[in-house]
């Protein structure tokens, strides 16, 4: 599914669930909560996915299985397994509710950082935008001028002429690519850092967003009824972690699953250890809690620091180059 349609998809899942949760608050049963949300959908598609459901229901399935069988079903497992534990247990108030807090807490954390990044985007936008002006105007024209006066221009100078010929039939291309990179990284930037963290400076940050996305999926499950080891067999069975079947592996072969998450996915060391008290104490659930909340706060606090160390670090760095360009340029002639 291409990245888009997956965006949709979720935004369609986010709108059922904070309208079903409030159905339900207001004393609705879930069926009919489903029938007043159907008709009062503006959205073509999920009105069918939910008619779709109600005719599921009706021939008895379960409810689970009846929205997860059409469109919903590209979505992670462990939202299915969310609706199916609630199901079980008959909370689907709380379960409902759980994930519509998180969902919403997700996606306000996601736009605050793309809020952080577009700036920096913007401010290099425009130093390549005077790097345009410099290649394109300012030395041709400069050219120009040691034509007419017939004298061969320094050495320096000559060599930034030349290679400023060379350079002007690559910047379009970079740019362009530079542009592309970056609203890539700014449509899905979390995913993008936890890629990027296998640099060396990002790897910290790379870390606290393996432990944003393990606490957020863990939470919820754990929310909607799951203990720890169902859980971690829901979140082996997506694509969250390639290495989280490894760890369900070492957890059914009697090792320490604090063990097993050093071992396998690199996370701060805060997390190993609310990883293992709350095992101690059985109180996971405070545990993803607490470390989804800590997570999405150092992040935020990360994010807003090298967005205002990078920008006057573009600013500068632009300034300084774009002087010694013209300083080569014109020097000589003075």
């Amino acid at each position: 599914m291409k990245t888009g349609n997956k965006k949709n998809l979720e935004s369609q899942f986010l709108h059922f669930t904070s309208e079903m949760s409030l159905l339900i608050e207001n004393s609705f049963d879930f069926f009919t909560a489903l029938e007043i949300l159907q008709k009062s959908s503006v959205d073509p598609a999920l009105a069918k996915t939910i008619g779709s459901a109600i005719t599921k229901i009706r021939n008895g399935q379960s409810v689970s299985q009846s929205l997860f069988s059409g469109e919903f079903s590209a979505l992670p497992p462990f939202y299915q397994t969310v609706f199916s534990s609630a199901e079980k247990s008959g909370t689907f108030s709380r379960a409902l509710e759980n994930l519509k807090g998180y969902m919403l807490k997700r996606r306000a954390f996601e736009n605050h950082i793309k809020k952080i990044l577009i700036y920096p985007v913007l401010t290099t936008g425009f130093a390549l935008l005077a790097l345009s002006i410099i290649l394109f105007h300012f030395l041709p024209s400069l050219n120009l001028v040691y034509r007419e006066l017939d004298v061969d221009p320094p050495f320096f100078t000559g060599f930034l002429l030349s290679l400023s010929q060379k350079a002007s039939l690559l910047f379009f291309p970079a740019a362009a690519a530079f542009f592309a990179a970056a609203v890539s990284f700014i449509r899905s930037p979390l995913k993008k850092i936890v890629l990027l963290g296998r640099i060396k400076p990002l790897s910290q940050t790379a870390k606290w967003f393996n432990g944003y996305y393990l606490s957020f999926h863990f939470s919820l499950l754990i929310d909607a009824g799951l203990d720890f080891l169902h859980a971690l067999e829901v979140l082996s069975q997506g694509n969250l972690f390639k290495t989280m079947k490894n760890v369900l592996h070492d957890v059914r072969n009697g090792i320490s699953p604090v063990i097993s998450f050093e071992k396998n996915i690199p996370l701060p060391t805060v997390f190993y250890e609310a990883l293992s008290l709350g095992l101690k104490g059985g109180k996971m659930k405070n545990t993803f809690h607490y470390l989804f909340e800590s997570a999405q706060s150092k992040l935020e606090e990360t994010a807003a620091f090298l967005s205002a160390v990078f920008e006057p670090l573009v600013i500068i760095m632009t300034a300084v180059f774009v002087g010694f360009i013209i300083f080569l340029g014109l020097y000589p002639l003075l």
